[in-house]
């Protein structure tokens, strides 16, 4: 009976060396699985600022675009006025209605207003015109093809030889 106590003892101290082992183990495991969950919650918290932060540009982006086809839709006004006022000014036959003065005076009021027209929105020519329109359909193709840098160069390319202020 004592073999068999002995025994039992002995089965005993081993199920208990086990067990320990065992909640040891499960408990490294428990703290390696919360190490990489912690990783992997930095990890995902990085992914959501980067896919905010894309989001915000490709806003921006879009309302860029949509400002760069208003801008234009303003110069092709503009060039078509021009294109009539200068029409209308090499196409009036002189008048003599005894005030050569006066036809003089008008002639050059209207040369002022085109040219102060044309300082206004920096544009001399038509080629200026279809130069900002090409640099707009370069700049569409290249905004969701690169990074903010070169939006950002393209922008300056296309409006700062027309600006004073850039």
């Amino acid at each position: 009976m004592t073999t068999e106590l002995d025994g039992l003892v002995a089965h005993c101290e081993e199920a208990t060396q086990l067990m320990a082992r065992q909640s040891v183990e499960d408990k490294l495991s428990d703290t390696l699985i919360l190490g990489r969950i912690d990783k992997m919650e930095k990890q995902l918290e990085g992914v959501e600022t980067l896919t905010d932060t894309l989001e915000a540009m490709i806003g921006r982006m879009t309302a860029t675009k949509e400002l760069l086809h208003f801008e234009a839709s303003q110069i092709k006004a503009i060039e078509q006025m021009l294109k009539r006022m200068s029409e209308t000014v090499s196409t009036a036959p002189p008048q003599s209605n005894g005030h050569p003065v006066a036809q003089k005076a008008k002639d050059r009021g209207i040369e002022e207003e085109m040219v102060a027209l044309q300082t206004l929105i920096g544009v001399q020519s038509p080629e200026n015109v279809t130069k900002i329109q090409l640099k707009g359909i370069r700049m569409e193709k290249e905004l969701f093809e690169s990074n903010f840098g070169n939006v950002r160069s393209t922008l300056n390319e296309t409006y700062c030889p027309f600006i004073s202020w850039c």
